[in-house]
């Protein structure tokens, strides 16, 4: 898979590292073609990786940093810090 370089205005797909943030909490997310549920740990953090098909992969495809994104349930939404 070749690696594209995100601006930080481009839209969220397939390569991307996503930052959001929920309560305080902030998360990374690497949106790869396989692997789903991969944990990996990347300079003191830890990098989720998702696939687009994946329930929280569909919520953020096309999303932009700072993008508010509803969850279902009642939980409380979170935002998209920053794509690269």
């Amino acid at each position: 898979m070749e690696l594209k370089e995100f601006a930080p205005t481009d839209a969220i797909s397939l390569g991307a590292i996503v930052e959001t943030e929920i309560g305080g909490e902030k998360k990374l997310y690497f949106v790869g073609p396989k692997a789903g549920g991969l944990e990996v740990a990347f300079d003191a953090a830890t990098v989720y990786v998702i696939t687009p098909q994946s329930p929280i992969g569909a919520k953020l495809l096309g999303r932009r940093a700072g993008d508010v994104v509803p969850v279902a349930g009642g939980r409380p939404p979170f935002r998209i810090v920053s794509v690269q």
